[in-house]
């Protein structure tokens, strides 16, 4: 399975964060990472900053970032429940230190 970041680049805010939870997940659950900037070439698929998980956009809750319950609700529905808990600490870690090094 395979975990797609859609980026800008150079990459920035939303992006740099959901590159650190793709390299989480690859390394917790074996997933492959696809970092992907669309650059000016054509549009097929999400504009960045997005994250896909077997083909399905991981949409955020509120709207803007993907938070870990998106994360987790999103690998949930990929059958990898019963291995979730101890990543979404580890997401959330990730998620509070970014938010932290942009002064938020």
């Amino acid at each position: 399975m395979t975990v797609t970041v859609v980026s800008r680049s150079p990459a920035g805010g939303r992006c740099t964060l959901y590159a650190r939870y793709a390299e989480t997940l690859s390394g917790h659950f074996g997933l492959s990472v696809d970092i992907h900037c669309p650059g000016n070439e054509p549009r097929e698929g999400p504009p960045p900053p997005a994250m896909v998980i077997r083909g399905q956009v991981v949409e955020p809750s509120d709207g803007v970032i993907v938070a870990p319950e998106d994360l987790v609700a999103a690998l949930a529905r990929t059958g990898l429940g019963d291995r979730l808990a101890d990543i979404r600490a580890e997401l959330e870690r990730i998620q509070d230190d970014f938010l932290n090094e942009q002064g938020v």
